[in-house]
């Protein structure tokens, strides 16, 4: 979180701030800007350390969010509809629930037998353990108490419908608010601008640098949404976030805003990591995810069509001019359909010139395959890859009849001893390595004659097109 907590019987250093919870438990605090806190005349009382809103009603302030809570007849129910970072304390008669956001963002430890609770992993000596997602702890006991999880009785394309509901407004708590935008280039980030594009304008855009993965595509697109929003572009390694807070400034109104929760299976894979990196932002911002929600967890969970993708649903019905960028290539929709016109146009002038060589080839009496350029002449031609882009699936292929028993002249130019194991050449089922024919090699031939060639991997090179060039002459 922003700030650390501590819930115990007795302080500890480091904490200024003291709010009692139970007779016997107190929340030990250090800023009041994180602090929340509201009391029915009954004595009920919500405590938030953090921030959180209702995804189907957000109101801009937590305040606002708690006093809803504490009135209304259906509160345990109201808590699965809850995004933030927090962790949230019911007080009644004399007891406390303690509850943290949906999949924890960040741990919260606790010791039942030194009666603690805590974000701060520097008191976390001896035995101790973390709330897990659904859980919360019982005080003055420390029993672990599972949520209740509402089974979701709906069609697949209706779960969808009700995801999208729940996330469509949760832009609003962010009104007044300054939000970072962590962008990554993938589907779930887009989603994450589609739910909070009323709001980007004149915000921040934050590519981290020491993530391997295509990091050129997240600071190339990652510019080009930003300047959609003018938004404010940074690049910062992990350790530089505390640049964006800026000395003795609040924390209250500065979010980080991730994507990460729709793929569950690739967050449980790598959930550490994904702590340890909401741990280091949360010393200086507030982190937001738009699924980081109880109700939109179990929605998530009981998705088992082929196919479906939430993701790409949100884009399409909040956002759907996102669709026009495309991430995979750091290109507009506009820029592909320009290169894909281009190839188009290529394919279509080597079909002309491929079409041209075959129907000359057979004046020669030659049948050459439609994947071939070259000359030809009476009695001879030369030929190679009509396309400097070759596929490991393709063969390349040239038949004739000898009618008379003669020699046969076969020459390749690929000096490459090492790598000529790559082109194979085929004659009349009798194998080569394109090497073979350097020099050129002489061949007693009677009647059909059939040459194929194939290469042993994909390539994409004009070196490797010329590599494939084959000279073939009949000799009487």
């Amino acid at each position: 979180m922003a700030n650390g907590f501590l819930i115990s019987k007795e302080s500890r250093k480091g904490y200024e701030n003291t709010l009692p919870i139970t007779e016997d438990y107190a929340l030990f605090y250090n800023s009041p800007e994180s602090l929340h806190h509201v009391e029915s005349e009954k004595g009920e009382a919500l405590v938030c350390h953090g921030y959180l809103f209702d995804v189907r009603n957000p109101y801009k302030e937590v305040k606002s969010t708690l006093e809803a809570l504490l009135d209304s007849d259906n509160m345990e129910e109201d808590f699965s509809y809850l995004n933030g970072h927090f962790i949230l304390i019911h007080i009644k008669d004399e007891k406390a629930t303690v509850r943290t956001d949906a999949v924890s963002l960040t741990p919260v430890y606790y010791s039942e037998s030194s009666c603690w609770i805590s974000n701060d992993e520097e008191i976390t000596e001896g035995p101790h353990s973390v709330i897990t997602p659904g859980t919360h702890l019982c005080l003055p006991d420390m029993e672990v108490e599972n949520e209740p999880e509402v089974p979701i009785k709906l069609s697949e394309d209706k779960k969808e419908v009700l995801l999208l509901d729940l996330v469509k407004d949760q832009y609003v708590f962010f009104e007044d608010k300054d939000l970072y935008c962590h962008f990554r280039s993938n589907l779930s980030t887009k989603a994450l601008l589609s739910i909070l594009h009323p709001v980007l304008f004149k915000q921040h855009m934050i590519v981290f640098s020491g993530f391997s993965d295509e990091k050129s595509l997240h600071q190339v697109n990652g510019k080009r949404i930003a300047r959609e929003y003018r938004m404010e572009y940074q690049e910062k390694k992990m350790d530089e976030v505390s640049d964006l807070q800026e000395s003795g400034q609040s924390t209250e109104k500065k979010f980080i805003a991730r994507s990460t929760l729709m793929n569950l299976k690739q967050l449980e894979s790598s959930k550490e990591r994904y702590q340890n990196t909401n741990a280091a932002l949360s010393k200086h911002l507030y982190v937001y995810d738009p699924f980081n929600v109880p109700a939109i967890q179990w929605i998530i969970k009981s998705l088992n069509r082929k196919g479906s993708d939430p993701n790409r649903r949100i884009v399409s019905h909040l956002h759907p001019s996102l669709d026009f960028y495309d991430f995979a290539s750091a290109m507009t929709l506009q820029q592909i359909n320009n290169r894909l016109r281009r190839k188009l146009e290529s394919l279509e002038e080597k079909e002309q010139l491929s079409y041209s060589f075959v129907n000359e080839a057979k004046t020669y009496g030659y049948e050459v395959s439609t994947n071939l350029y070259g000359k030809v002449g009476q009695k001879e031609l030369m030929v190679y890859p009509l396309s400097s882009t070759i596929s490991k699936e393709e063969e390349f292929t040239v038949s004739f009849d000898k009618e008379d028993k003669g020699l046969l002249f076969i020459e390749s130019y690929f000096d490459n001893p090492k790598n000529a194991h790559r082109i194979k050449v085929e004659i009349n089922d009798q194998q080569y390595q394109i090497d073979e024919f350097l020099s050129g090699k002489f061949m007693e031939i009677e009647g059909k004659v059939s040459i194929k060639m194939n290469y042993a991997r994909d390539y994409s090179a004009k070196s490797w097109q010329k590599a494939g060039k084959l000279l073939i002459r009949e000799v009487d």
